[in-house]
C-alpha cells in the first residue's frame, strides 16, 4: 500500500511535502499493530463490499486508528481516502468508465487537500465525508463540474420548456470544485457532458440540472462585478430560492480563513474578497442560493425563454 500511495500522489501530481506527510502517516499507522489492523480492515470493507461498504463508519474507525497511532485526524482521513481510490479505479474499469473520468473525479481529493493547507496549513482534508459520493460511484466529475443524480428538493414546482420539476423528482445535482477559474465554456462542456451519461436515467429528452451554493446568492447581482464569473455561473440558472447565511459557512471558500463574527484583518488580495469585504462594510450579510435549469444536451432553458 506504502508504494500506491506514492504512485497516485505521482498520479495527481501532489506537491512532495504532501506526499511525504501522507507516507509518514502511513508508516506511523503501520508502526502500531492495532492502529494498522483497524485502519486496513477499513480499507478492506471497500475491496470486499463494493459501493454497498459504509463509507462513513469506515472512515470514521479508520480516523480513529490513525489519531490513536499519531496522526493528526485531517491528514489520517485523506489517507484513507488515497486508500481507497486503488479498489475504485477497478470499480470504474468493471463498470466500463473511463480513465479520464476516474482521474478528473479522484482530482477532487486533491482540491481538498490545499483547502485543508490554506485553512488549516494541513496536508489533509477537513471535509473526507464529502468523498462518499465518489467511492460510491454516484459522483463524477465531467470536467469542469462535478455531477450526481439526486432528487429536487425545492418546495415550488418548476416549469420551463414543457417540462415539470416537483420537489422529490429526479434532477442532476451539481458541485463546483476550487479547481481554478469558473469558465461558461468549461460549464457547458461539463453540462454535455453529464447530460450523456444521465439522460438514459430520465423520461424526457430534457432534463432538469439543479445546484445548492453559495455561488447563487441572489444578492451576488447587487455587489459583484456585470462581468464576474460568478455572475455568469449564475446566469445559467432559474434562481428558486435564496436566503442569507449569517454564520457564513463558507467564508473559508473565499478567504481561506472560518468566519468568527468578524471580516476584519482578513486578506483582500482577489476582487472576489474585496467584494465581500466592502459588502460586509455597507451591513450586508453573506448567502446561498439553488437555481434550476432545463437542458437539452446543446441548449439551456428557462422560464422566461
Amino acid at each position: 500500500m506504502r508504494t500506491y500511495i506514492s504512485d497516485f500522489c505521482h498520479y495527481c501530481s501532489y506537491p512532495s511535502e504532501a506526499e511525504a506527510t501522507l507516507l509518514s502517516a502511513w508508516d506511523i499507522i503501520a508502526a502500531n499493530r492495532e492502529a494498522a489492523d483497524i485502519f486496513l480492515s477499513c480499507v478492506e470493507e471497500y475491496d470486499r463490499l463494493g459501493v454497498e461498504f459504509n463509507y462513513g463508519e469506515n472512515l470514521r474507525r479508520s480516523r480513529e486508528a490513525g489519531v490513536a497511532a499519531g496522526v493528526h485526524e485531517y491528514i489520517s482521513d485523506l489517507l484513507y481516502a488515497v486508500c481507497l481510490t486503488r479498489h475504485m479505479k477497478e470499480l470504474y474499469d468493471i463498470a466500463g468508465l473511463s480513465e479520464e473520468l476516474y482521474k478528473t473525479s479522484v482530482f477532487d481529493l486533491k482540491y481538498k487537500l490545499f483547502e485543508c493547507k490554506k485553512v488549516y496549513d494541513i496536508w489533509g482534508s477537513f471535509v473526507a465525508g464529502w468523498f462518499g459520493g465518489f467511492f460510491y460511484l454516484k459522483r463524477f466529475a465531467f470536467g469542469r463540474l462535478q455531477l450526481e443524480l439526486e432528487t429536487y428538493r425545492i418546495e415550488t414546482p418548476y416549469t420551463c420548456a414543457g417540462v415539470t420539476v416537483q420537489k422529490g423528482d429526479k434532477a442532476v445535482n451539481m458541485h463546483i470544485p476550487s479547481a481554478g477559474p469558473l469558465l461558461k465554456e468549461d460549464c457547458m462542456e461539463s453540462f454535455r457532458q453529464a447530460y450523456k451519461y444521465f439522460r438514459p436515467m430520465f423520461d424526457s429528452d430534457k432534463i432538469p440540472f439543479v445546484c445548492y451554493s453559495w455561488l447563487l446568492y441572489r444578492e451576488h447581482y447587487e455587489f459583484l462585478p456585470e462581468k464576474s464569473r460568478i455572475r455568469d455561473f449564475m446566469d445559467f440558472f432559474d434562481i428558486e430560492f435564496s436566503k442569507q447565511s449569517p454564520a457564513f459557512g463558507d467564508c473559508w471558500r473565499i478567504f481561506n480563513r472560518k468566519y468568527e463574527g468578524s471580516l476584519e484583518g482578513f486578506p483582500n488580495e482577489t476582487s472576489l474578497q474585496r467584494a465581500y469585504l466592502d459588502w460586509y462594510a455597507k451591513g450586508g450579510v453573506a448567502g446561498c442560493g439553488e437555481g434550476v435549469f432545463i437542458f437539452d444536451g446543446e441548449k439551456i432553458h428557462h422560464k422566461n425563454d
